[in-house]
């Protein structure tokens, strides 16, 4: 760490400072979103490797059930825009899958995630979420998140 600082301006929830010129982590503060990781051009930060897919998929789906979890009122939405392979969580040119499908709305993040991926891959006729990561199940996130109640895989869509 050379306490450049800059993982501190991208962490969201502030789980990051620095202490005699090194960068020391919060964990209680921590909701493992990798914003660090990304922005860290001296490989501080690393993804937990020994993690399987499925289980950082669970602790995702976790991490938005606690933030959820006794709130009302909540609407979420997803702009399926500019589709990229990568996630598009920081500012890294990627190349554009796909340019503006549409927007899906609701009061069910696991409809509306579900939906957006119903959605996506109609729009490339195939899974195409498989065929960029052939090694990687998107399923049991949604699963899981069906499984806990978070939400449910049932919408409807209704074009405009």
């Amino acid at each position: 760490c050379t306490g450049c600082g800059k993982c501190i301006k991208f962490c969201p929830t502030e789980a990051l400072k620095i202490e005699n010129k090194k960068i020391v982590l919060d964990i209680e503060k921590c909701t493992g979103c990798g914003e660090c990781i990304h922005v860290c051009e001296n490989t501080v930060f690393s993804i937990p490797w020994d993690l399987s897919y499925k289980e950082v998929q669970k602790r995702t789906v976790e991490y938005a059930f606690a933030a959820l979890k006794n709130k009302k009122g909540y609407f979420f939405v997803n702009f399926l825009d500019n589709i990229t392979k990568d996630c598009d969580c920081i500012n890294k040119k990627q190349d554009v899958l796909a340019k503006d499908i549409g927007i899906v709305a609701g009061y069910d993040p696991v409809a509306v995630d579900f939906c957006s991926l119903n959605i996506v891959n109609n729009f490339f006729k195939k899974d195409i979420f498989k065929e960029l990561w052939p090694n990687v199940d998107y399923t049991p996130q949604i699963e899981y998140a069906v499984e806990i109640g978070l939400g449910n895989k049932e919408y409807q869509f209704v074009g405009v």
